[in-house]
């Protein structure tokens, strides 16, 4: 099982509309949320996360 944040620490970005349409700037937040999406000391300050569970098939 995993947890990742949804909105990680992008949502912080008051700015985080406009500065997607830069590239630089779109490239360090999608590299922020990389790093950060899976980090357990980080999940808190995601107001949303996901929980990713493989299901496992039961052979006869």
């Amino acid at each position: 099982m995993n947890t990742y944040a949804v909105e990680g620490m992008a949502w912080l970005d008051k700015d985080f509309f406009a500065n997607m349409q830069n590239d630089k700037k779109r490239e360090n937040l999608i590299e922020l949320l990389k790093i950060t999406e899976n980090d357990s000391y980080i999940l808190p300050f995601s107001p949303h996360m996901m929980i990713a569970v493989k299901k496992q098939k039961h052979g006869k």
